[in-house]
């Protein structure tokens, strides 16, 4: 039975993530590309996974899950900006819809106010990919830094925090049941009544009653094709 987490990893969410990020990052970095895209996108796909795996991993409540999961199965360049990274990337392109900006104020070093703002590319050259998690300073502005992320990078990165994990799940026995335990929690249906505000609870419950009602005629078999 704890076994099958490991397997759900390695073809199910693997392949999640090659067809709905990876290829769409590569689209956007083809070398004769016309149309610019998947800045925030691409980023924001591979945060959503983050904070499932992390939930997986950890179970400590979302952000905290999250930045432990970072911590600890990403290349290790992530590490001590693990916190930085997901309120920059992950709560602006999901809640804001760009990443966020922040500045903070010290006392007793020079400048006194540092501002951490953000840059993105989405080119597969080799010198664009180094730049990947560098703070990048900008002439003229002191006090100032740029995150610079590169969008293949981040899902390459990305799927070896996952092929992490996995070794992780092989090597623990302990681990791989807590996980299941918990991966089944997020994949079993859930009842109306786990909707937070009993408000929004009726209210689900009475759109459950009227979409029955209102099922279409047309049947679909166990793969989802219409009949």
């Amino acid at each position: 039975m704890t076994q099958k987490i490991v397997q759900y990893l390695e073809s199910h969410l693997h392949q999640s993530i090659v067809n709905d990020v990876l290829e769409i990052a590569h689209y956007h970095a083809r070398p004769r590309k016309k149309t610019e895209g998947g800045f925030f996108s691409v980023p924001r796909g591979v945060f959503c996974y983050v904070d499932f795996l992390g939930h997986i991993a950890f179970s400590k409540g979302t952000t905290e899950s999250a930045v432990s999961f970072i911590r600890e199965y990403f290349p290790s360049e992530y590490r001590d900006y693990a916190a930085l990274i997901y309120s920059m990337w992950r709560h602006g392109t999901v809640h804001e819809y760009k990443p966020k900006t922040y500045y903070a104020k010290f006392l007793n070093q020079s400048p006194t106010k540092i501002s951490v703002a953000w840059v993105s590319n989405n080119d597969n050259k080799r010198k664009e990919r180094s730049l990947h998690m560098q703070f990048l300073p900008m002439k003229g502005k002191r006090g100032k830094i740029h995150l610079c992320m590169n969008i293949l990078q981040l899902v390459d990165d990305l799927l070896t925090a996952l092929a992490n994990f996995v070794l992780a799940l092989n090597s623990d026995r302990k681990l791989r049941s807590e996980c299941q335990r918990r991966l089944n929690g997020v994949l079993d249906p859930k009842p109306d009544t786990s909707i937070k505000g009993a408000h929004w609870q009726q209210v689900v419950l009475q759109e459950i009653s009227l979409a029955w009602k209102n099922r279409s005629k047309t049947r679909i078999d166990k793969l989802g094709n219409t009949i």
